[in-house]
């Protein structure tokens, strides 16, 4: 997911992007992340006695990008924000101040739609986007433990991912464990080569830049802790 953010306030007793691939994130070196993060798994019961949550003014950071492909039904995601905060499910203690992203992976509606339905099957644990896209659309770079309220075609927001771990990585050097981790077509490195190839072909001209074999990609593990069906 490849965005600009701005924040906005909204009122909340209660609660922050991607491309075929792409919430980004810190440039620093690793692999795969193994678990270490600050919540339960989405299929885990939700706490019964999770604290109420003050009355109060939080950002949510919605994408702004230079090509706004999916626009965020803002209404919606503030109050999947808040319900997400108000179940806490990790009982995390900073929940109520935790900045929060809205995004969507791909650039369209409906490349939103269809790489939702890996993540949300638990096959899509992966994603990728140019750091040269994150450069110019991100002000700060992406740290485990930050959170994404990932947005449909339709805007409206369906889970909650956590980033694990992101690694710079060139374009050539991404492997094959990486690309069946993406979560998508075939699971294989040529299949993850080729759509990516035309996603950033597609992607970066409209920042002035056009995609290399060695140009340097954000690959970012997450993982689902929170989500909805919807209405």
């Amino acid at each position: 997911m490849q965005m600009n953010t701005q924040h906005v306030n909204s009122p909340l007793p209660t609660l922050l992007p991607r491309a075929s691939g792409a919430p980004l994130g810190v440039y620093k070196g690793g692999g795969e992340a193994d678990g270490g993060g600050l919540h339960s798994s989405p299929n885990s019961p939700l706490p019964s006695s999770s604290p109420p949550i003050a009355h109060c003014q939080l950002p949510i950071a919605f994408p702004t990008y230079t090509s706004l492909m999916v626009t965020p039904n803002k209404s919606q995601v503030e109050a999947f924000v808040a319900r997400f905060r108000q179940a806490n499910p990790s009982n995390d203690p900073q929940i109520a101040t935790r900045k929060i992203e809205a995004d969507y992976f791909g650039d369209s509606p409906a490349m939103a739609d269809e790489l939702l339905v890996p993540i949300l099957e638990g096959k899509k644990t992966a994603t990728c986007g140019a750091l040269w896209e994150w450069e110019h659309e991100k002000e700060t770079p992406l740290e485990p433990g930050y959170l994404t309220a990932i947005i449909d075609g339709s805007g409206n927001a369906r889970c909650m991912i956590e980033t694990l771990s992101v690694v710079l990585t060139p374009y050539n050097e991404v492997d094959a464990q990486f690309a069946f981790d993406e979560g998508e077509g075939d699971r294989s490195l040529e299949y993850w080569r080729r759509v990516h190839w035309e996603f950033f072909s597609r992607t970066l001209p409209r920042i002035g830049k056009e995609p290399t074999q060695d140009m340097p990609l954000l690959c970012e593990r997450f993982r689902v802790i929170y989500r909805e069906e919807p209405c």
